[in-house]
């Protein structure tokens, strides 16, 4: 009779116990340029709890990770990252809660600035209008 009711208790408690759902919604600023010098962003969403982990996955392949004095301004909808994000390509931002809730994979894309295209240069016109042969320079 006794295991039964440890048992019971078990599930009961069991049941009562939920993993949160963190999400990520946006990350800013969202235009991002690729450098060596850390970027202070900020990750919105919801359900983040105290203590939460950040990893982000590289366009190389490699993850960063971030926790505890790394995460700035903590809040349940939002808080702040510094990182240098060192090569153009796409990003993807995985917030884990204390409680193990897991968000899903966010992309964020890094582009190099656009350079406007230089004009090919134009004669106007030459000085002067007429040459003689003469035997020095002109």
């Amino acid at each position: 009779m006794r295991t039964s009711l440890i048992a019971v208790a078990a599930v009961v408690l069991s049941s009562n116990l939920s993993i949160s759902s963190p999400r990520i919604t946006s990350v800013l600023p969202p235009a991002l340029a690729p450098g060596p010098a850390a970027q202070l962003i900020t990750v919105n969403g919801d359900q983040f709890l105290p203590g939460l982990s950040l990893d982000i996955s590289t366009p190389g392949g490699g993850t960063r990770h971030f926790q505890g004095a790394d995460i700035q301004s903590p809040r349940a909808s939002s808080f702040q990252v510094a990182m240098a994000f060192d090569t153009a390509g796409t990003y993807s931002f995985v917030v884990t809660n204390p409680d193990g809730g897991v968000c899903d994979p966010f992309p964020l894309k890094v582009q190099a600035p656009m350079v406007p295209p230089v004009a090919a240069p134009v004669v106007d016109g030459v000085s002067p209008t007429r040459a003689t042969k003469q035997p020095d320079v002109q």
